[in-house]
């Protein structure tokens, strides 16, 4: 397996982890809450995990989700990056590889692909951080 499947595959998990850990810690609704979500509550969550979460989790969820959108948008110096892989279907097309070319194109479109989420990300992480972190200290 290539070291750009397992950078994509990452950046795939990266998304998923971060906004699981942002649903799980941030908000926990009371058990005798209605299933309604603008029950949730913020009390009923650990002060320590909560600043724990604010002081500790989310500044490293946010520069990872940062350093991501670097990478992929960094320029073609910069490996795993959209322009990159671009650059390496350029190289292999020249050497007569046209499948590996197609494939790392591919894989560069859907690469692009995962700014859009990984933003929405740092959206919901800013929120979370505006929301439950503003009293923490």
């Amino acid at each position: 397996m290539s070291t750009l499947t397992r950078h994509a595959r990452g950046a795939r998990w990266a998304t998923v982890a971060v906004l699981t850990a942002v649903a799980a810690t941030a908000v926990t609704l009371p058990a005798s809450a209605a299933p309604n979500p603008s029950t949730a509550s913020v009390a009923s969550v650990d002060s320590e995990d909560l600043t724990r979460l604010c002081r500790d989790r989310l500044p490293i969820l946010q520069a990872r989700a940062a350093h991501l959108i670097d990478v992929i948008q960094g320029g073609p110096e910069v490996a795993g990056s959209v322009e990159w892989l671009h650059a390496q279907a350029d190289e292999a097309e020249a050497n007569g590889h046209p499948d590996r070319a197609r494939l790392l194109d591919q894989r560069a479109d859907r690469r692009a692909t995962h700014v859009e989420d990984i933003t929405r990300v740092v959206e919901a992480l800013e929120d979370a951080a505006a929301t439950y972190c503003a009293d923490v200290a």
